[in-house]
């Protein structure tokens, strides 16, 4: 679950502001011991996350793909490319990791399969 980030889209969603602490530190260190249980934590994360996304869909601007689990798994393979293509390019330091992305890229499937889950289940 995410209650965290409920928390922080319900007082933006209100108008609220919202101050983050640079000195914060939290640690999220789920076992990633191998891709399986990386691909299952995506998934998990996801059919929670979408929820929220689409609780808060106008203030979040969530595009209407992500409001359907039909259209998240027809889209699953752009959404996951446009995913890992924004991962890699937004962040020059990750450029020579590139040989990474076939992971990224699968982690970013088993998102769109826990979000379109997530929706089925929530229905």
């Amino acid at each position: 679950q995410v209650p965290d980030m409920d928390l922080l889209f319900r007082a933006w969603s209100q108008g609220h502001r919202v101050h983050l602490a640079p000195e914060a530190v939290v640690i999220h260190d789920p076992d990633r011991t191998n891709l399986a249980t990386v691909l299952q934590i995506a998934s998990e994360h996801a059919s929670h996350m979408i929820l929220l996304r689409n609780r808060y869909g106008s203030f979040l601007h969530t595009p209407f793909a992500l409001r359907s689990p039909q259209l998240i798994l027809l889209a699953a393979p752009l959404i996951a490319l446009a995913g890992t293509l924004g991962i890699y390019l937004n962040n020059a330091g990750l450029l020579p990791y590139f040989w990474t992305a076939p992971l990224v890229y699968a982690q970013k499937l088993a998102w769109c399969w826990g979000a379109a889950r997530g929706l089925e289940k929530n229905r």
